[in-house]
C-alpha cells in the first residue's frame, strides 16, 4: 500500500501527454502479459482481453486473437505501443502470453488509437523510479482515483520479534502514538503512521472529517507492531500522496464496534485479539479482552 501512496504523490488524480495518460485504477481479469526484459518474471505488461482483441481485428482483420500466428505477435505488439509508448515496446519481450491479472490498484496507462480507440495497459511490478522518470514533464488531468482502505488507530505496541507477542486477556500493553483519543485523535496507519488526525462528523449524523493535525515521519521499525484499530477510513489515493498539515479531508469512516489488535502486512491486518483502552496520565493502555 505504501508503494501506491507514493506514486499517488507523482500521478496525483492522472498525468497526460499526447495519446497516453496514466493514472492509479482497480483493474483485473483475463488478458495478455508482455516480460520485462531483465527484469523478475512477474515484472511487465498487461493488456486486458478485450482490448487485446480489438486490437489484433483492427490491425489483421483477424476477430479471435487465438488464431494470430506466433509470426505476428511481434508486429502487433509494435503497433500497440510505438507511437504512444515507445519506451515500453524498448522495455518488453516481443510476444506475450495469455495471463489473469488479480483485481488490484496499479499503475494504468491508457493509449488512443485513432483506428481502434483506447487501450488499457497496466504496468505490473514495474520499478516506480523506471516509470516517475518519463512522466515528470506530463500535465495533470482530472482522472479517476482509486481509493484505499486505512486503519485509524489509538497507538501501537513495538515488538521484539518477527511474531507478535500479546499477554493474556486480562493483561495488557501500553501504546505509544501519544493520541488522545477521548479528543478524537487517532494514527492513520498503513504499514506504519502516515499522520496524526483527528476525526470529526457532521451534524445529525452527518459525513466524518479528517483534520490532518501533522504528518508523521517514516520510521524504519525493525519488526511489525501491534495496533490498536479503531476505526476504517477509506480515501483516495490522490488525498494521501498530496496530504499537507491542515488539511480536512472527507472520509467514508467505519467504527469498530470494539478496539481490534492487530499485526498489519502488507495486504492485511491479521486479527490478534480485543481490547479495551484505559487511561494513566499521560499515558494509555490496551488491556485485552479477548485472544483470537
Amino acid at each position: 500500500m505504501n508503494t501506491l501512496i507514493k506514486a499517488g504523490q507523482i500521478l496525483g488524480r492522472g498525468l497526460e501527454q499526447a495519446a497516453c495518460r496514466i493514472e492509479l485504477k482497480r483493474v483485473g481479469g483475463d488478458g495478455m502479459f508482455w516480460q520485462r526484459q531483465g527484469g523478475p518474471l512477474n515484472a511487465g505488461l498487461w493488456c486486458p482481453k478485450q482490448d487485446w482483441q480489438k486490437l489484433v481485428f483492427a490491425m489483421t482483420g483477424i476477430p479471435d486473437p487465438v488464431n494470430l500466428s506466433s509470426e505476428l505477435l511481434p508486429c502487433v505488439s509494435a503497433g500497440m505501443l510505438e507511437g504512444e509508448a515507445p519506451w515500453l515496446l524498448n522495455a518488453l519481450e516481443p510476444v506475450p502470453n495469455a495471463c489473469g491479472l488479480l483485481p488490484e490498484i496499479y499503475p494504468v496507462l491508457t493509449l488512443t488509437h485513432a483506428e481502434v480507440g483506447d487501450i488499457t495497459c497496466v504496468l505490473i511490478n514495474w520499478p516506480q523510479e523506471q516509470w516517475q522518470n518519463i512522466v515528470s514533464d506530463w500535465s495533470p488531468f482530472a482522472g479517476s482515483s482509486a481509493s484505499l482502505s486505512l486503519s485509524l488507530v489509538a497507538g501501537f505496541a513495538l515488538q521484539t520479534s518477527a511474531s507478535p507477542q500479546l499477554p493474556a486477556a486480562g493483561g495488557g500493553v501500553w501504546l505509544d502514538g501519544d493520541i488522545s483519543v477521548e479528543r478524537g485523535e487517532a494514527l492513520l496507519w498503513c504499514n506504519g503512521p502516515l499522520a496524526k488526525v483527528t476525526l470529526t462528523q457532521g451534524e445529525q449524523g452527518g459525513k466524518f472529517s479528517l483534520v490532518i493535525d501533522e504528518l508523521v515521519v517514516e520510521r524504519n521499525l525493525l519488526y511489525t507492531p501491534v495496533i490498536a484499530e479503531i476505526a476504517r477510513v477509506t480515501l483516495p489515493i490522490s488525498h494521501l500522496g498530496a496530504m499537507m498539515t491542515g488539511d480536512k479531508l472527507e472520509a467514508e469512516v467505519s467504527l469498530n464496534a470494539e478496539v481490534r489488535l492487530c499485526y498489519q502486512d502488507e495486504e492485511e491486518n491479521i486479527l490478534l485479539g480485543t481490547a479495551s483502552l484505559l487511561r494513566s496520565g499521560d499515558e494509555l493502555l490496551a488491556q485485552v479482552e479477548i485472544l483470537a
